[in-house]
């Protein structure tokens, strides 16, 4: 059976230094080379809580065991203390740092489309103001005055023009052709409207 071949693990500072022109002229530096300001590092000085010293002061080099040497230099040594720049962020997410301003509400996006209909409804409703042409089209005009019902009457093809007067109201007026140029044959006040009454399959205004 043959043996696994052997895998060095890479020299990470080792590869930096050989490859350190690459490196620097490499666009995506940062995500190699260890940032400078991630970390701070400090000396504290160690403070006695005591008046004499509970450890002599040659004992250090009086000690003749590794492990009574390195118990002496931890309780005689001053602290270094290593602050890490991101260490905010290292902890439960839930407890994060937020920094940054909170909206209380979201921003209103106005997008072209809303703008040319609320401009087309400005539009229409000075124009409804001033009075115009609303609606047109051929309807069916019967005889407003003839006491016949009104499934029995005749009806008249006329061109009618729906216009909204600048008090509100609106008016309907007739035409015999789609020349609106010419005087109206009539007029409908669409106040005086009774109904609408369906008769073969047409609808018809009974006044």
């Amino acid at each position: 059976v043959a043996k696994p071949k052997v895998i060095e693990p890479i020299d990470y500072e080792n590869i930096i230094v050989q490859k350190k022109t690459q490196i620097i002229n490499d666009g995506l530096r940062e995500l190699l080379l260890f940032p400078y300001d991630d970390f701070q590092t400090a000396v504290l000085k160690r403070q006695h809580q005591y008046v004499c010293s509970t450890i002599p002061e040659n004992a250090e080099k009086e000690a003749y065991s590794l492990f009574v040497t390195e118990c002496i230099k931890t309780y005689i040594s001053d602290w270094h203390i290593v602050n890490f720049k991101h260490e905010d962020y290292s902890g439960d997410f839930r407890q994060l740092p937020n920094k940054g301003n909170r909206l209380e509400k979201l921003p209103v996006h106005v997008f072209e489309v809303d703008e040319e209909a609320d401009k087309d409804e400005d539009a229409a409703s000075l124009g409804s103001q001033k009075g115009g042409l609303t609606k047109q089209g051929w309807l069916y005009k019967g005889n407003m005055n003839s006491a016949i019902s009104v499934t029995m009457r005749s009806f008249k093809r006329r061109f009618f023009h729906l216009l909204q007067l600048g008090d509100g109201s609106y008016n309907l007026n007739f035409y015999k052709d789609e020349k609106i140029s010419k005087e109206p044959k009539g007029s409908i006040f669409l106040d005086s409207c009774m109904g609408v009454v369906q008769v073969s399959k047409e609808l018809y205004c009974s006044i």
